[in-house]
């Protein structure tokens, strides 16, 4: 790799959901890594199905390491990998569920650059609903989804900490500078979903 390669660490914490997992990582392999230092980590928070199984077939086919945590929660799973996984420049949550468009990493790559300041990103994303289900439930919520496409648009808009091409953050979009997590764990001080977040935005 070149001197000036930005490194991508790709965290995907699961549980129990080995089938949709190995859909995810499949789409993972049509991804365009050339040029880009990437390695991807499963978290298993703990499943009773054969996530370990899919996990290590995929490992023949990406930069792929396994871990597990046994303590529930996602929270818990993404600590574990940001406490004990070498981290490249710039990494990224998302979840067991996406389809990543193929230009995904090198899009990431792309915005980090052009916004040497902004130490937190966020990217568009698309819902696939299932059985062409797309309107809201009626306590206001959307159904759930059978798959998320995960993309960046060209234009983001700025504040002072995120740089974000919607009006939320959700899990399966967000990336961050290492430096980030250089003193506290980032996915338990944000406390994704939960009022704290909102500040951010």
């Amino acid at each position: 790799m070149a001197e000036n390669t930005l490194g991508i660490t790709v965290l995907i914490p699961t549980y129990n959901r080995a089938r949709v997992l190995g859909e995810t990582l499949e789409a993972l392999t049509r991804v365009d890594r050339n040029g880009i230092d990437c390695s991807i980590v499963v978290i298993d928070n703990n499943s009773s199905d054969n996530t370990h199984e899919i996990a290590a077939e995929y490992g023949a086919k990406l930069p792929l390491s396994y871990l597990k945590e046994t303590r529930p929660g996602k929270n818990c799973a993404l600590n574990k990998a940001l406490r004990e996984c070498e981290l490249k420049d710039i990494v990224v949550f998302t979840d067991d569920d996406v389809t990543p468009t193929q230009n995904w990493l090198h899009e990431i790559v792309s915005s980090v650059r052009k916004w040497p300041d902004i130490a937190v990103f966020g990217g568009k994303v698309e819902v696939v609903w299932p059985n062409s289900r797309n309107g809201r439930s009626q306590n206001g919520l959307w159904p759930l989804a059978s798959r998320v496409i995960i993309m960046l648009k060209e234009r983001l808009s700025i504040n002072p900490r995120i740089a974000r091409s919607d009006r939320t953050i959700g899990s399966a979009k967000l990336y961050f500078r290492k430096y980030r997590f250089s003193t506290r764990h980032l996915a338990q001080s944000l406390k994704i979903a939960s009022k704290e977040t909102k500040q951010l935005l």
